[in-house]
């Protein structure tokens, strides 16, 4: 028996080893990838490629953002995420390529989602081919300006309410925890507008709905490899049937949509709200009275039926895109303008003027007005970006203009825009904060695809007004009533989360907040 027991752990043992050989010799086949097509390339490593140090030493932004610094000169360089290779697109004008001048190439992100296994990530952000393009053009009329405006009063209601909680605050030497407080505002806005519910987590922090919202950026290093693994290989979703989003969260959010779609139906409830535009996509397949900056034509309107589970995975990527992108976007924003008290009061200035020209009122066209805090935002974006890279795959084989390289079809195209955007000889000592970056003038001398934080190009992010007017909203209220200063537990400098994909810093910012006189 012990040597029945002997000869099966050394078969086990050679049939192991026989695997990983097999593996590794796989994996120095694909390493060979890009010299085969004397594309310049790093040196990647068995078995993670250039993922090396992802979730544990940095995240995914300034992992490309090194990249890109050390091959800068080339307009493309090949890398390897895991066994896949990869293109990192430097040049700008390639990049424009991609996103626009050739879309017809690179229309898709590369995600295979299983609606039936995960029907919330069936959504905008990922789905393919045809299927995004019908789904994009029923969502346009959603966020036209004229549809900002229609939700804006909300805004500046949880705004107000965001103005009575920092008030709790005014003098405590230990401040308040930025990016909590902005995220219970944006979490309020987005309920309101996405799910049309009322959950007032600027009152009670600890929400239902504020607790799943929260459970979507916590992810261990094995979650943010396991969904960079359905970019890698998409097909895994499918073969290995895994979960982007928590099953209970799934659970939650789908039940909020069935049963606040229901009530407003069974009760004739309208509301000037996001959630109401999705339930007209249910009901009808078109938005009534769309705007005139819609792209949409009548021919366009009946292409497909919208469930009640699509209205419900465009309501929740409204959420995730909405929520922790603007909330962060305003933390930086504050924390760099804290650093800056010369700044604060020039903003706080033209905050006061426009709203005394608009009779002591916040208003939509007020916003659009005030420059400066426009540029303010814009600073921020380049300095953060909400997307530190963007994600393409190449639909059909593209030859690289000027040259003999041809991306063949299925290859995963990276643009990265946190190196582009912290590029020293594109923006001049990029760790400087500094809105006159945008000045018209300043503008005018860069290209237009230097500065990518929603992206551009047909998949621009759909959102990106309602997530600009929110985020101004909020900063326009905290200028026009407090001074926010920095404070003995603020971090200076701060360091990111390498767990966790967006920029986020590592320490918790804190400032203190003064009431204005």
């Amino acid at each position: 028996m012990a040597l029945l027991t002997s000869y099966l752990l050394t078969d086990l043992l050679i049939l192991v080893a026989t695997v990983l050989t097999s593996v590794y010799l796989y994996f120095q086949h694909r390493f060979r990838y890009w010299s085969k097509k004397n594309v310049a390339h790093t040196q990647p490593s068995f078995p993670l490629g250039d993922l090396k140090g992802m979730g544990t030493e940095h995240s995914i932004g300034p992992l490309f953002q090194n990249i890109y610094d050390k091959y800068k000169n080339h307009k493309v360089v090949g890398v390897w995420m895991m066994a896949t290779p990869t293109l990192v697109v430097n040049d700008v004008n390639l990049v424009k390529n991609v996103l626009v001048k050739d879309f017809n190439h690179f229309h898709d992100r590369g995600f295979d989602v299983d609606e039936e296994l995960e029907p919330l990530a069936g959504h905008l952000f990922t789905m393919n081919g045809q299927k995004w393009r019908n789904l994009r053009i029923k969502l346009a009329p959603t966020f036209t300006s004229g549809r900002m405006k229609m939700m804006f009063p909300t805004m500046i209601t949880v705004g107000e309410e965001l103005v009575r909680v920092l008030n709790e605050s005014v003098g405590d030497p230990d401040g308040v925890e930025v990016r909590e407080m902005m995220g219970r505002y944006t979490t309020d806005v987005i309920a309101s507008c996405a799910f049309g519910i009322e959950v007032s987590s600027l009152k009670n922090p600890d929400s239902e709905f504020r607790k799943m919202s929260k459970a979507l950026n916590t992810r261990t290093v094995i979650e943010i490899l396991g969904m960079w693994l359905t970019f890698i290989f998409p097909q895994a979703i499918r073969i290995l049937r895994l979960h982007m989003i928590p099953k209970q969260v799934t659970k939650f959010f789908m039940a909020v949509v069935k049963d606040t779609m229901e009530y407003r139906e069974k009760n004739d409830v309208k509301r000037n709200d996001f959630f109401q535009l999705l339930i007209q996509l249910k009901n009808k397949g078109f938005v009534e009275d769309a705007d005139a900056d819609a792209d949409i034509g009548m021919d366009d309107r009946n292409t497909y039926d919208f469930t009640m589970e699509q209205a419900a995975a465009q309501a929740f990527v409204f959420l995730v895109a909405g929520f922790e992108t603007s909330s962060s976007t305003m933390q930086f924003a504050l924390y760099e303008v804290a650093l800056k008290p010369e700044l604060q009061a020039k903003l706080q200035k033209e905050v006061d003027a426009v709203v005394k020209k608009y009779n002591g009122q916040l208003t939509y066209e007020g916003i659009q007005e005030m420059t400066l805090l426009d540029q303010t935002v814009a600073e921020t974006l380049r300095k953060y970006p909400i997307a530190p890279v963007l994600l393409r795959e190449c639909t059909k084989d593209y030859t690289i203009p000027e040259t003999n390289i041809v991306i063949e079809k299925g290859t995963r195209v990276i643009i990265p825009t946190l190196g582009i955007q912290r590029d020293p000889d594109i923006y001049p000592e990029p760790e400087r904060f500094d809105p006159d970056r945008f000045s018209p003038e300043e503008k005018e001398k860069r290209d237009r695809y230097a500065y990518l934080p929603f992206g551009e190009g047909p998949r621009i992010c759909i959102g990106n007004r309602f997530g600009l007017t929110q985020t101004k909203v909020g900063l326009a209220l905290i200028f026009k009533n407090f001074n926010l200063v920095v404070c003995k537990k603020t971090p200076i400098p701060f360091s990111l989360d390498p767990k966790i994909d967006t920029l986020t810093p590592k320490e918790t910012i804190y400032l203190k907040v003064e009431k204005r006189t």
